[in-house]
């Protein structure tokens, strides 16, 4: 990084440093999102297993009711 005269950052170092946290900011924000559409599948997915669980307890009581019928 260059100094100015005054011993800070020259206004081109300044620029940088912000487009690079602008790039940082952006890159995080992505981040975020793909974590947000990972957790959203997750729980889709938790929700299919769920009423799959549901639909082999039922078959399972229709079965078991059929069996009672039955006898």
């Amino acid at each position: 990084m260059n100094c100015d005269y005054r011993g800070g950052p020259t206004d081109r170092d300044v620029v940088a440093l912000q487009a690079a946290a602008e790039r940082a900011n952006s890159e995080a924000v992505r981040a975020n999102a793909a974590t947000d559409r990972a957790k959203a599948e997750a729980a889709r997915a938790e929700t299919e297993a769920a009423r799959a669980k549901q639909l082999e307890v039922a078959h399972q009581v229709q079965a078991e009711r059929a069996e009672v019928e039955a006898a």
